[in-house]
């Protein structure tokens, strides 16, 4: 079972955003599993290198969407 379960109440209303945020979800989810299986080493690297180009990309989109729409917050 997974740790970590997408729900609606999670979602933006921005397609792209959200399907981005549901592979963070995963993410977590296949770092908790390969840490039950016994797989620490390579599944915390891994998930590492994801959160890294994740982090990149995923501020860079939400930055340019917000800009693109006038988002004050």
């Amino acid at each position: 079972m997974a740790l970590l379960q997408w729900s609606d109440r999670y979602a933006t209303g921005i397609p792209a955003i959200d399907e981005e945020h549901q592979h963070l979800f995963q993410a977590v989810n296949e770092l908790h599993a390969g840490l039950a299986a016994g797989h620490a080493k390579e599944q915390i690297g891994k998930t590492l290198d994801f959160l890294v180009d994740y982090t990149l990309q995923h501020f860079k989109a939400e930055e340019a969407y917000m800009a693109q729409n006038a988002f004050v917050g």
